[in-house]
């Protein structure tokens, strides 16, 4: 019998989390790098995978007393809580504990960790879409001095809109069409709209849009209507 999708080990969503992050973190430094410079020598994605492990997994995982909530408030301290790279810590930090409290035969942790670094995958892919759409305000505040008051306004709504596409892309083998996948990544979606109203300061769109609405299924389904889901 094949594995039921929408119930899952807390290893194998360990592994695929795993995979999740290194391809993350290795599609960050192909895009810094370039991508036809980067795609010329096929070492380069074994180099960056294995530095990922180094620098990101091995240094999280030798911490005996590890705590992902102080990973991510010592990231936040330092301002970098929205750059993908410290996403990719904290939600590494989150699996690596879900992945303990697994073995140590505490599930309820072990699938609250592991509810955690999703989130943090997910937005860790997601905030590379966000200099995009706030460089596509500014060029709009630039134009004209309406256009810039409506994009700001609705300048939340299109990173999340982007953050929920990315996600929905990768999970199109998991849905047969746009109304279940909308029903089950919303809390998803929406966890993602809390933490960026959380962490936002000043600048940041995000900044003082503390009273929005968790956005509907509905909303999130018309978002999802062009996408070819196949599961």
């Amino acid at each position: 019998m094949s594995e039921d999708k929408y119930h899952e080990s807390i290893e194998s969503i360990y592994r695929k989390s795993m995979k999740g992050f290194s391809n993350c973190y290795i599609e960050l430094q192909r895009k810094a790098i370039g991508r036809e410079v980067f795609d010329a020598d096929e070492n380069n994605r074994l180099k960056v995978a294995d530095e990922f492990k180094t620098q990101i997994f091995k240094a999280l995982s030798t911490q005996r007393n590890l705590d992902p909530d102080h990973v991510r408030d010592e990231l936040k301290n330092l301002d970098k809580v929205n750059d993908p790279l410290s996403l990719i810590r904290i939600g590494c930090a989150f699996a690596i504990k879900a992945y303990r409290a697994h073995k140590a035969g505490d599930e309820h942790k072990a699938w609250v960790c592991m509810c955690r670094a999703q989130l943090f995958l997910g937005r860790a892919y997601g905030a590379r879409f966000i200099p995009l759409s706030v460089g596509r305000a500014v060029k709009k505040s630039k134009s004209k001095h309406a256009q810039s008051g409506a994009s700001a306004k609705h300048a939340p709504e299109r990173v999340v809109k982007e953050f929920a596409l990315e996600l929905a892309q990768r999970h199109l083998n998991d849905f047969r069409g746009a109304n279940g996948a909308a029903e089950e990544l919303a809390p998803q979606i929406n966890a993602y709209l809390r933490e960026r109203e959380r962490y936002a300061k000043e600048g940041d769109p995000f900044y003082g849009k503390e009273d929005r609405k968790d956005f509907s299924p509905s909303t999130i389904r018309r978002w999802f209507r062009e996408l070819a889901f196949t599961g």
